[in-house]
């Protein structure tokens, strides 16, 4: 978190306000399956990898921290959804127009074979 990022003490308590909707401030370390790392903006992964931000956040205790209170219960929620549908997306990639799609090289030459 930098300088700017919004504060719970900036946050209003007045009884009926909602949540304000920002991730302004907020940057996540990353360390990629090559061994590098980098700081990413939480707007972005956040889109790009909500259930393991969420996680994230849950696991460190940074989840009611005003740019995570708004949107990680809600993900929590969902996980098992977004999940779900996030593999069937992956599942139907491998056939188009009725015929199986080689994901490989391994994997054409065994479809090859096989007709």
């Amino acid at each position: 978190r930098d300088g700017s990022a919004v504060k719970k003490e900036q946050l209003s308590t007045a009884q009926g306000s909602v949540h304000r909707k920002t991730t302004k401030g907020w940057k996540l370390k990353v360390k990629w399956r090559d061994g590098s790392s980098e700081w990413i903006a939480l707007s972005d992964l956040k889109e790009s990898y909500p259930v393991q931000v969420a996680d994230y956040a849950e696991a460190n205790d940074i989840a009611e921290e005003p740019a995570f209170v708004w949107w990680v219960p809600y993900v929590l929620r969902k996980r098992e959804f977004i999940c779900s549908s996030v593999k069937a997306r992956m599942k139907h990639k491998n056939i188009k127009y009725g015929v199986r799609v080689p994901a490989t090289l391994k994997e054409a030459y065994e479809l090859d074979r096989q007709n």
